[in-house]
């Protein structure tokens, strides 16, 4: 097409100059015929030259189209490739969590059944050591109520790794748990509370796999967060069922959350890791001397959605 568009510019422009040249070596002056004939030379030359730039920026845009559409071809399939990617990172995950929480529950009936039981037991002997010492040996009373007294620290120490390697609580239902949580938390921190929750709404999360542990463990999170930076007086949870998910929302009326993320700590990160493993969303909106509103959706499979 080039060499071709190339030809036909020429073609004119050749015969124009032939033109010219015999009308000089003759030396005569032009007619009008001839002027005429040399200016439609002239314009026909001057289309040539216009249609050759047309071919010229039609080829370009050509290119640049080809080039184009290759670009968004490599650029899609990138975009899938990270898809996938993700989702199996995700998957990778949510696996993780899954071995995790029943590796954390194996160890936890371990020590209940071994350590905890032996300290029962001691603490049971003890028991019975300190009322048969009563008013015969008074050291030795006095020493096995000390003695009595730290098993007893011992206990509810090792209940309290219990319930964090797996929150016994949730053996009672997720709605008990973290209506226990939040009692829990009240009477150890003097902060009050609001719990207001959909009990269809955690009777689905309950019936997904890893959405209980979530939600309790991300509730167990924001509380302990609450408790130590905020300076709270009150602290509202709710729990409800909207467009297919699991939403919790926890605020409070504190000092706020600091304005730099570097200052946020691993507790917001671990609760970031362990809601996209689910394929959760998280919201955290705070202001200063505004409160702290964290606001997370867990989604539900289709077919436990449906009364």
């Amino acid at each position: 097409m080039a060499n071709l568009s190339h030809r036909t510019v020429c073609l004119p422009a050749l015969l124009c100059l032939a033109w010219s040249d015999a009308q000089a070596s003759t030396w005569e002056v032009p007619s009008a015929a001839g002027a005429c004939l040399l200016w439609v030379v002239a314009l026909a030359s001057a289309c040539c030259l216009l249609l050759r730039r047309s071919f010229r920026i039609e080829e370009e845009v050509e290119r640049l189209r080809s080039k184009l559409y290759a670009e968004q071809q490599q650029r899609a399939d990138t975009e899938a490739a990270l898809s996938e990617t993700h989702a199996v990172l995700a998957r990778l995950v949510q696996q993780q969590g899954r071995e995790r929480d029943t590796e954390r529950g194996r160890i936890a009936r371990d020590i209940h059944d071994d350590l905890g039981q032996t300290l029962l037991a001691l603490r049971i002997d003890v028991s019975l050591l300190q009322v048969s010492t009563k008013g015969l040996h008074p050291a030795i009373h006095d020493k096995l109520g000390t003695l009595a007294g730290t098993l007893d620290h011992a206990l509810r120490s090792l209940r309290a790794v219990l319930n964090d390697l797996r929150p016994l609580a949730l053996g009672e239902g997720l709605c008990g748990a973290m209506q226990r949580q939040v009692r829990e938390f009240s009477r150890l921190s003097g902060i009050t509370h609001e719990f207001i929750a959909d009990e269809h709404a955690l009777e689905l999360a309950q019936r997904e796999p890893a959405l209980d542990v979530v939600l309790y463990r991300v509730l167990q999170e924001s509380l302990t967060n609450v408790a130590r930076h905020s300076h709270a007086s009150k602290v509202w949870v709710r729990v409800a069922c909207e467009e297919g998910c699991v939403c919790l929302r926890i605020q409070d009326n504190g000092v706020g959350m600091p304005t730099d993320p570097v200052h946020y700590g691993c507790g917001l990160a671990g609760m970031r890791e362990r809601i996209s493993a689910v394929g959760g969303d998280l919201l955290v909106e705070s202001a200063p001397d505004a409160g702290t509103l964290l606001a997370l959706s867990l989604p539900l499979a289709h077919e436990t959605v449906v009364r």
